[in-house]
């Protein structure tokens, strides 16, 4: 045996035989100390800031933490199911909401003349004022043009067919959406219903190209001209 391993062996069972001891020792030095301890890591942190972050970031990236936290999340929640309930129903209280808005002015709704702490009562009432030419992206009522009568349902499949039913932003299928895609004019003319001026899309992406028309318009003139060989005006590069 060597003299590491007896030493080793020497220290676990003496720390077996006096194992209260040792605590109490442990627990008394902690309470004298403890001050100097909490300075002590304060001053250490305050001078290595980014160093201190980079180790906290490497331990909880670590999977093994992770899995932890999930765990002692779920099982404080089963625990304290009740403390949660108590806790937020005065969080959410209309007592604190009273007192944390007395100070603010009370203001009118400009659409139904309520008391509002904003310039509206309520959403509904926001989303009625911003209609229509109040819009911000209001384009003089194009969006109650009539289509042309090129544009049925017969041509509204024979593109969707063309592109695979697929969207061409995204690229979602339309099993996942549940729903057909929308055809949308490129260059945003009803009147022109051809299959160089229409694409597939999808409800989220079709929102999008109201905003920033005249690159939606360069860049789905581009996608088509690449994939379909279309060929466009001087425009497109």
């Amino acid at each position: 045996m060597d003299k590491k391993e007896r030493q080793r062996i020497y220290k676990k069972e003496y720390y077996e035989k006096n194992k209260e001891k040792l605590r109490k020792k442990g627990r008394e030095y902690y309470k004298e100390n403890n001050k100097k301890a909490k300075t002590h890591r304060k001053k250490y942190r305050f001078k290595n800031v980014e160093q201190v972050k980079k180790k906290d970031r490497e331990y909880c990236q670590r999977p093994e933490v992770k899995e932890r936290r999930k765990e002692y999340g779920k099982e404080y929640r089963l625990k304290n199911q009740e403390k949660i309930k108590k806790y937020q129903k005065e969080i959410y209280s209309k007592e604190k909401s009273q007192e944390y808005y007395k100070g603010h002015k009370k203001n009118k709704c400009l659409v139904c003349g309520k008391n509002a702490f904003n310039t509206f009562c309520s959403n509904l009432c926001g989303g009625k004022f911003y209609c229509g030419e109040n819009s911000p992206g209001w384009k003089g009522g194009l969006s109650f043009e009539p289509y042309n009568s090129k544009f049925n349902n017969k041509f509204k499949r024979e593109i969707r067919k063309r592109d695979y039913n697929l969207c061409m932003l995204c690229l979602i299928h339309r099993e996942k959406l549940k729903k057909a895609l929308s055809v949308h004019h490129i260059d945003y003319n009803k009147l022109n219903s051809i299959k160089e001026n229409c694409i597939s899309l999808c409800g989220s992406c079709h929102a999008k190209t109201n905003n920033h028309r005249a690159y939606w318009e360069v860049f789905f003139k581009k996608l088509l001209a690449e994939k379909y060989g279309y060929s466009y005006h001087s425009d497109v590069e």
